[in-house]
């Protein structure tokens, strides 16, 4: 008998996860409170373009609405796939619609993992962090990818349990992902987890403030050194929290280390321009989409939180700082997002 799957959130990564997984033939359920955008799937099919090709996949979706509708039928995983400050009633959605001991599954930015366990009554929840996915949505019904696949050279997926335990329900949800793209099993979630906050603290506010998708902002050196500046602050707060540190951006936390120290800053700034030779023109940051469309940013998860943590622990994050202020001016409107507003960084550092 086929596994249920539901994603709770049809956003960009929720759609396009959800949307290859039905391709290779899993029984998959997407739900979000988007009308329109639930009108369309069930009209038309999920439309899947980009780096992984076209294609029209058939899928059930569900408004928030009718969730209950599941309750003859319930769910053998659930992905929570909202933004990080949707994620309780999320999990509050889908409590009652899971199958005994089904796996809950945190597809999303941030530290959830504990937020869901709580409304799920103390159940273990597992982590996934997608990096380099790039997925955005289009329209109604259509979602896009913009990053080359991951393939040998880079593992997309990394899921893990709260405590570091491998464990057999990890290993198949593993093996379901590599549907998708690469995926395996990670013992070490939370410095994984930071380790992508990083990335993310370093490209979304900065994508946000220039207006430049991702390949362009690496290719202008003003922006490159921004982001090296961000993610160095972002790798001595994750030290100084004792986090083990895996990669960001697929660069070793030795050559960011060095660089916080004035060495190889050649090599670090050479390594990012690496990094974004698997995106493509297309590939941008969701931050300045949610600006567009009027909805909340993550970047308190982000940059607000990396800022929190520096405070507490006493290490200064000036360029995070820096940066999350114009952001946020951006996000308010009295600012537009322009290369430009560089200067408005440059003065603040200077």
């Amino acid at each position: 008998m086929a596994r249920r799957l539901a994603f709770i959130g049809a956003g960009a990564v929720g759609s396009f996860v959800g949307g290859m997984l039905a391709k290779s033939g899993e029984d998959v359920t997407l739900i979000d409170g988007w009308p329109e955008h639930i009108r369309a799937i069930k009209d038309d099919g999920l439309l899947i373009t980009g780096t992984h090709g076209r294609v029209a996949v058939a899928i059930e979706a569900l408004h928030i609405h009718e969730v209950q509708r599941l309750v003859n039928a319930p769910i053998d995983v659930a992905f929570i796939a909202t933004k990080a400050y949707d994620t309780e009633w999320a999990a509050a959605l889908i409590k009652d619609y899971l199958q005994p001991g089904a796996p809950v599954v945190s597809l999303q930015n941030g530290f959830n993992e504990e937020s869901i366990s709580r409304i799920l009554g103390g159940l273990p929840v597992v982590g996934c962090i997608a990096s380099t996915l790039g997925a955005e949505i289009i329209g109604p019904g259509h979602v896009s990818r913009a990053y080359e696949p991951g393939g040998d050279a880079y593992t997309v997926f990394r899921l893990g349990e709260t405590d570091g335990r491998p464990s057999d329900r990890l290993a198949w949800l593993v093996e379901l992902l590599n549907k998708v793209d690469t995926a395996r099993l990670t013992t070490n979630l939370l410095g994984e987890r930071w380790s992508k906050l990083i990335a993310n603290a370093m490209i979304n506010p900065l994508a946000a403030i220039t207006g430049l998708r991702d390949r362009d902002m690496m290719m202008t050196p003003e922006v490159r050194n921004l982001a090296m500046r961000l993610g160095i602050e972002g790798v001595m707060v994750g030290r100084a929290l004792d986090y083990e540190l895996v990669p960001v951006l697929g660069i070793a936390i030795d050559r960011w280390t060095a660089a916080g120290e004035g060495r190889e800053l050649d090599r670090l700034d050479a390594g990012l321009l690496n990094v974004f030779e698997r995106a493509t023109d297309q590939s941008r940051a969701s931050t300045p989409v949610d600006i567009e469309l009027g909805r909340r940013t993550e970047l308190e998860f982000f940059n607000g939180l990396l800022i929190s943590k520096g405070r507490e622990l006493g290490i200064p994050t000036p360029v995070n700082e820096a940066v999350f202020d114009v952001e946020r001016q951006v996000e308010r409107g009295s600012l537009k997002p322009l290369a430009t507003n560089t200067e408005h960084l440059r003065h603040a550092l200077s």
